[in-house]
């Protein structure tokens, strides 16, 4: 989920586009559980939480 024009950084390592929010939501409606973290030690980020935080959900 790397930067590219037209996609907004959520975290250091997370960019998102409408298209991406949009499989987000999908997911989460599904009762998927999706978390951010850019390496395995990392602490978890609630993906829902950061893209609520960021006001795009």
């Amino acid at each position: 989920m790397s930067y590219s024009d037209g996609k907004k950084m959520i975290t250091n390592a997370v960019a998102v586009d409408k298209r991406d929010v949009q499989a987000f939501e999908y997911l989460n409606f599904k009762g998927i559980h999706l978390d951010i973290r850019k390496v395995v030690a990392d602490n978890k980020l609630d993906l829902m939480q950061v893209l609520k935080k960021e006001g795009l959900v």
